[in-house]
């Protein structure tokens, strides 16, 4: 493999860590939200109204859809 290719092997596997231990932390955020919701007693409707957005959003929230 050349330089430019071992460099970019690297950087791409860098990168790719990166965005896994990112995306294993949004998982672990989107748990932590709908325990804290349920733990609560509320709906996805009712944290809704209360944080001002929609129900769809907190869905995406506990789901770990957000970019």
């Amino acid at each position: 493999m050349s330089t430019i290719g071992t460099s970019y092997h690297i950087c791409n596997s860098l990168v790719f860590r990166y965005t896994s231990s990112m995306r294993a932390e949004a998982v672990k955020s989107a748990a932590l939200l709908r325990e804290a919701r349920l733990r609560a007693g509320l709906t996805q409707e009712a944290l809704a109204e209360r944080v001002g957005k929609t129900r769809p959003a907190i869905a995406r929230w506990e789901t770990g859809a957000v970019a």
